[in-house]
């Protein structure tokens, strides 16, 4: 019998079933293979439908997928203070695994049963000798990473404006913003200074400030800022318990490659990233490891470039996805909140690909530390257009920048 609470998986927030796909964590190997030590995409495939619905492809020569092991575990993520596991097991079990002969496609049906407590659903695939084949991970409900935001305000934010520059101080925190452009300038947390600067600008697209109002608000002070162009506002909060708010609105239309706005930081400076998010690797890339949705970190260090023979996750590029993101850096620790949910988040600016790379696509990063994109160029080869059309209209953003521990 199926185990009923793991359909509480299925239903439990619509949004999962079209903003992110799940994936292989890993890839797979088909023990039947003319050529069994070259890594492949797993032989069974699964995808979420609706209504409790899994469609599972069998890939495999000679395998059936009822001689596969089917196991599913309910799990929660930490936020991004918490140092322990990338996940916690609520609870776990082991399907009925669905009779698939090699080739073909099935169904793999769960009963929904009401389930509020997990962050997310994971399948897991193991072959007739246990290896795992992949595991394929859905989230179930919308994070409520943003309260860590809403915490006690334990000072009062003042600002002030000099020579051009506005300053709002809280506590040991200070963020100074320019008058001419409504743009961060950069953050301090006592003796640490973090040089996240120039943003948020338009990865494409045109600015002029029309007017920029300053004031203190209860506990916080904010930046208000309306611009003529694409770029149409920008609103900054210092909250008094520490946290910087920036929500901002942009128009988009016609073809660009990119669509979203960035902010500056020297990539000499980054050491660290670890983030809840699709991952191991960015989105976009040759994906040896697969990706799905957990808590990564790695290291940076030189670009491989996308070759097959890295040996670790790329640490620049695009990720999707992405929930929050902590940046450990020379300076001190950013730690990055996406509060509505922006498509893509880019760390540094990636490296183009060799010459002439079969298969990857050439199309060029903007230059930046950090980016929050609603669109990246669709895949192409070198002699197609790689540029992004998406529909016109206005997009919104809100993140959150914590800067320090």
């Amino acid at each position: 019998m199926v185990d009923h609470l793991l359909a509480a998986a299925i239903l439990l927030a619509g949004f999962a079933e079209t903003n992110l796909s799940a994936q292989p964590t890993i890839g797979g190997y088909d023990p039947d293979s003319d050529f069994p030590n070259e890594e492949i995409p797993s032989p069974i495939q699964i995808t979420r439908a609706t209504n409790g619905v899994f469609k599972v492809e069998n890939h495999f020569y000679f395998t059936d997928a009822h001689d596969c092991k089917f196991t599913w575990q309910l799990r929660n993520f930490p936020s991004p203070f918490q140092t322990n596991a990338p996940f916690t097991v609520l609870r776990e079990g082991t399907l009925d695994s669905p009779v698939i002969p090699p080739g073909e496609t099935g169904l793999l049906k769960l009963k929904p049963v009401a389930s509020k407590n997990a962050d997310a659903l994971a399948l897991r695939v193991a072959d007739p000798s246990g290896r795992e084949l992949g595991t394929w991970v859905w989230p179930l409900r919308r994070s409520d990473t943003y309260r860590l935001t809403q915490e006690p305000a334990f000072h009062h934010a003042v600002p002030a404006e000099t020579n051009g520059i506005i300053t709002i101080t809280a506590g040991e925190l200070t963020a100074t913003f320019s008058r001419d452009n409504g743009r961060l300038l950069g953050a301090r947390r006592g003796a640490q200074t973090f040089s996240l600067t120039n943003g948020p600008r338009l990865a494409v697209g045109g600015a002029t400030l029309r007017q920029i109002h300053f004031d203190d608000d209860g506990p916080d002070a904010f930046v208000s800022a309306k611009y003529d162009g694409d770029l149409k506002s920008v609103f900054w909060r210092v909250n008094g318990n520490g946290w910087i708010n920036c929500d901002y609105t942009y128009t988009a239309a016609g073809t660009n490659d990119f669509a979203g706005v960035l902010f500056d930081y020297p990539e000499k400076l980054a050491v660290h990233k670890r983030w809840l998010g699709q991952g191991p690797e960015p989105a976009g890339t040759n994906q040896p490891r697969g990706a799905a949705l957990g808590v990564w970190e790695n290291d940076c260090h030189p670009a491989r470039n996308g070759g097959r023979d890295r040996t670790e996750p790329e640490f620049k590029g695009f990720f999707s996805g992405v929930n929050w993101l902590q940046l450990d850096t020379a300076e001190g620790q950013i730690t990055i909140l996406n509060n509505n949910a922006v498509p893509f988040v880019q760390v540094l600016t990636p490296d183009l690909p060799p010459a002439n790379p079969a298969g990857q696509a050439l199309a060029p990063a903007p230059q930046c530390g950090l980016g929050f994109l609603d669109a990246l160029p669709a895949p192409a080869s070198e002699v197609e257009e790689t540029r992004w059309s998406g529909p016109p209209g206005e997009y919104t953003g809100s993140v959150n920048f914590y800067f320090g521990h």
